[in-house]
């Protein structure tokens, strides 16, 4: 029995069709970027490594939009003219060319340094967008799960990787109406909101993904 199950096995895959090299970017960190291996990342681009259509919006500590392996990959907001003081899209945010702060209200979705910032905080929002879609195969940084994507930077937590619940449901709205694809949610929270989760609900019925971090949170202990 083991044998014949063994051999459909071989032969399904035969049948499969033609195999091709895996194909490994040119990124000098991308061997530091062990759990791209774990998922089989390369059997994966040699059929496709960009997705140029999807939106994804990072809501985090906000996302550094001139960083050289993400500039390329950050949303431009085709509806709105930047600079120039005018709500041109009528979505209630004004100048939202690549995305908006919510925790102080401006334009500019980069962390800002204020008062109190740690490291962990500034640059964890850039890094989620980095594992998710820094641009591949440009001899360059590291690579992302995809090589071209759509990244809006939504910053709903402050500079010290901290936020509030309210923040958030407005930066997931902002995501639903502006046409995001895909929300991505890197952070915990140890309390259960039901505005979080209409909110969510609000995405799951405009057909918008969510992707929730789960476990990641800092343990503490004696």
């Amino acid at each position: 029995m083991k044998k014949i199950i063994t051999s459909f096995f071989i032969a399904s895959c035969l049948l499969a069709g033609p195999v091709s090299a895996a194909l490994t970017p040119n990124d000098p960190l991308y061997t530091n970027q062990w759990y791209l291996y774990r998922i089989g990342a390369e059997k994966a681009w040699s059929k496709i490594s960009s997705s140029p259509n999807t939106i994804i919006a990072v809501i985090d500590s906000g996302v550094q939009i001139d960083h050289p392996d993400l500039k390329d990959n950050i949303w431009q907001n085709e509806d709105e003219i930047p600079g120039d003081g005018i709500d041109n899209d009528n979505n209630g945010f004004i100048d939202d060319a690549n995305g908006w702060d919510f925790t102080d209200n401006t334009t500019n979705p980069s962390p800002k340094l204020n008062e109190g910032w740690t490291e962990a905080g500034i640059s964890h929002g850039t890094l989620v967008a980095g594992i998710i879609a820094a641009s591949g195969n440009n001899k360059r940084g590291v690579a992302g799960v995809t090589w071209q994507a759509q990244i809006m930077p939504l910053k709903a937590l402050n500079d010290k990787g901290e936020g509030k619940i309210s923040d958030v449901i407005r930066a997931i709205d902002y995501a639903i109406n502006n046409g995001a694809h895909i929300i991505n949610l890197s952070f915990t929270s140890f309390n259960y909101s039901e505005g979080l989760q209409e909110a969510i609900y609000r995405a799951h019925q405009a057909g918008v993904m969510i992707v929730a971090a789960a476990g990641n949170e800092q343990a503490t202990g004696e």
